[in-house]
């Protein structure tokens, strides 16, 4: 991770003082717990952390709304920015103006979360130049529905909606090329006692929706599958975040970003 100008925390944080006509300079600390170039939102969640730290040092500048359609400005897209910022299950697109249209879901109960991530790193670039400029009409349909479905299975808490709710027929079919073993890994997963397993992102990490009581089993048979294609990988056992993104006082006098 760049420690100078190139720093997405830092060009995130300048962007908010540029617009509030603010010249100031900034220096950071970060502590990065995310993988990056794995399909994680690594990228989001430090624009996050650069604007939510930036405007709250210069006082509130930007209310939330304006915070969040500047995140997704520089993401180019509204889906990771508002995840960041609001945690929970998130839906969210950017309308004709550039404004994060959004709603979050907190079902009553989260499914435990597994994620495999294996030592192949996959730059977003790459991953979306896989995809085609047009898809078949069918497999728009298709995703479109499990789309709608995804939302209303986690909020209701289905695991056989949810597993079928993750097939995909829009980016894994043209991207499994970049993750040796990706079939395997999902089919171990799920006999395992996975309910849902699917690409995160563009990849090349896996992520696994599990009954509490699996998830050991789950972690492991991702593990093994990616070991057998001769990757090493490690898993990660998360829980949902239902807050977001929140700004804490540092008792020493300073402010810490924390989320």
């Amino acid at each position: 991770m760049p420690a100078d100008e190139r720093n997405v925390v830092y060009q995130a944080a300048r962007q908010v003082a540029a617009r509030a006509g603010a010249d100031v300079a900034f220096a950071f600390r970060c502590r990065n717990r995310i993988p990056l170039d794995r399909g994680l939102g690594s990228s989001a969640a430090a624009r996050v952390a650069g604007v939510v730290a930036a405007n709250r040092l210069l006082g509130g500048v930007m209310d939330f709304q304006a915070q969040l359609d500047l995140v997704a400005q520089l993401e180019g897209h509204a889906d990771n920015a508002a995840a960041a910022f609001l945690g929970g299950l998130t839906v969210a697109v950017q309308d004709a103006a550039g404004r994060v249209r959004w709603q979050r879901v907190l079902p009553a109960r989260f499914p435990e979360v597994v994620v495999c991530v294996p030592e192949v790193r996959v730059p977003t670039h790459r991953a979306r130049a896989l995809l085609p400029e047009r898809v078949p009409f069918a497999d728009a349909v298709f995703n479109v529905g499990r789309a709608a479905l995804l939302v209303a299975a986690a909020y209701n808490g289905d695991p056989e909606a949810l597993a079928e709710a993750v097939q995909d027929r829009l980016h894994e079919p043209y991207r499994e090329g970049l993750v040796p073993g990706l079939r395997q890994a999902a089919s171990q997963a799920r006999g395992a006692g996975a309910w849902a397993v699917a690409l995160s992102g563009a990849g090349s990490s896996v992520l696994a929706l599990v009954p509490a009581e699996r998830a050991a089993d789950v972690a492991e048979a991702l593990v093994g599958a990616f070991r057998g294609e001769g990757i090493r990988s490690w898993a990660l056992r998360l829980s949902v975040d239902p807050q977001g993104a929140v700004v804490e006082e540092d008792p020493g006098g300073g402010r810490t970003w924390d989320g």
